[in-house]
């Protein structure tokens, strides 16, 4: 209680019940005093940006922050979302040319490009074994292709061009002499006709 209307010689002095904050809503803004009720001030509520940062108590509101911004144009992406009580959570980017900045021996290519809410995929390039060829030629984004190098058919070809680590077998068609007006002075190998 507090004093409303002090006493005099004619009169008993007036008291009123304090004012009681609904704590679920309200907090105590100001205290009362012996002649003051206390007063009473409704929550601030967070809006969808922000994120209650710290409780409210009986006499202090709740404190909100805004949410943490992620970006893949800086270099983050959002690895946890935000709630009610706790801020979005960035990471950084994974790179696929270098680690802390310091770039790999062994470069990999982005299979998967970052989202929002997601890192990018570095994969490693692949090697292409002693029985292909690099078809297509790898990018940061995509890795190289390998194909098969060609046999060319021993009865009706032979190589014209030999296979390098980038370009395939050329087969060209053998000669076959004209039996009637011709003989054969070579034979064929599988580099020459």
């Amino acid at each position: 209680r507090y004093e409303t209307t002090a006493a005099t010689a004619t009169s008993n002095s007036q008291c009123t019940a304090l004012t009681a904050c609904d704590l679920s809503t309200q907090y105590e803004s100001v205290a009362p005093t012996a002649t003051a009720d206390r007063n009473c001030t409704a929550l601030t509520p967070c809006l969808a940006t922000e994120f209650q940062s710290s409780p409210p108590t009986a006499t202090s509101d709740r404190g909100c922050t805004a949410v943490s911004t992620c970006s893949n144009a800086g270099g983050t992406f959002e690895s946890r979302a935000p709630t009610a009580f706790t801020d979005r959570e960035c990471s950084p980017l994974t790179s696929c040319d270098s680690i802390n900045g310091v770039l790999r021996a062994v470069p990999l290519f982005e299979s998967a490009a970052p989202t929002a809410t997601s890192d990018r995929i570095c994969l490693a390039y692949l090697e292409c074994n002693d029985d292909q060829y690099e078809a297509t030629a790898p990018t940061a984004t995509s890795d190289r292709v390998c194909a098969p190098v060609s046999k060319c058919s021993e009865t009706t070809q032979y190589a014209s061009v030999a296979p390098t680590a980038t370009s395939d077998t050329q087969c060209a068609a053998l000669t076959y002499c004209n039996s009637a007006t011709e003989y054969q002075s070579a034979a064929p190998t599988a580099t020459s006709n």
